[in-house]
């Protein structure tokens, strides 16, 4: 009996970690799951955030090692980190940011972000996030404090996205909605213990500030968004994903 439940222990552990790194990252995964199969996986986003921040974070200490400056390097880092996610994250920015800033009403900022086409308000979005995503890496990328730093990002900022799910009610129309569901009392739990430990791990002292600045970015994001929009979809996700990675490199550079 024991070994069966290790043995589904173990099967459930595989299926959930799969099925998130193939909605969460462009990594390709050993088997095919649906949104609803990744998101009961939740309790594992902040590793996976985790995974992709310190893999970013050593390319731009290996770009350093080589002799390039390290403007470049810190670019490296923010571009292996978009192509690792497969720029999942700041696809929903753009989407959100010409919605909830964009729209007239309730159903055109919701029409708006279900466009495939970007507007200005997009563009400028992806564009000041990763310029500051960019500048804040250059200030650290030359010391492995930028593997740390990238990995609290990634933790805590996928995280957002698990606590949003389960606090925030869906738009009416949002996929996210009739595919995902609300992520349970015990896996938002079990994601907040990884986020903190990792966070802890990785900045120690600084851990006040990334919690702060981490938390309150796309707490001001999701407010914007209930209020302007009346729900969560997944362009406002990625977007809270996304100031909250931004706002947590930003301070600990400022840090440093």
């Amino acid at each position: 009996m024991r070994e069966v439940q290790v043995s589904n222990l173990l099967k459930r552990l595989n299926r959930d970690i799969a099925a998130s790194l193939g909605l969460l990252t462009a990594i390709p995964t050993w088997q095919h799951s649906d949104i609803r199969t990744a998101t009961a996986g939740v309790w594992c986003w902040p590793l996976l955030g985790a995974l992709v921040g310190a893999t970013a974070g050593l390319t731009g200490i290996l770009a350093v090692e080589t002799g390039l400056a390290e403007e470049v390097s810190a670019l490296i880092v923010v571009s292996t980190a978009i192509l690792l996610t497969g720029g999942l994250h700041e696809d929903g920015l753009a989407d959100a940011a010409d919605g909830v800033l964009g729209g007239t009403s309730k159903d055109s900022r919701v029409a708006i972000m279900q466009d495939s086409r970007i507007g200005t308000f997009g563009v400028l979005a992806v564009i000041i996030v990763v310029l500051f995503r960019w500048m804040a890496v250059a200030e650290v990328v030359a010391r492995w404090q930028i593997m740390a730093h990238m990995a609290a990002a990634g933790a805590l900022s996928r995280f957002i996205m698990v606590v949003a799910m389960h606090l925030i009610p869906s738009t009416e129309n949002s996929q996210l909605a009739k595919q995902a569901g609300k992520p349970s009392a015990t896996a938002v739990l079990a994601s907040a213990g990884i986020a903190l430990a990792i966070v802890i791990i990785a900045v120690r002292s600084d851990t006040w500030i990334v919690v702060t600045l981490g938390v309150a970015a796309p707490a001001i994001v999701l407010l914007l968004a209930w209020r302007r929009v009346d729900g969560l979809n997944g362009d406002i996700l990625g977007a809270s994903q996304q100031a909250s990675e931004t706002a947590v490199l930003v301070g600990l550079s400022a840090a440093q």
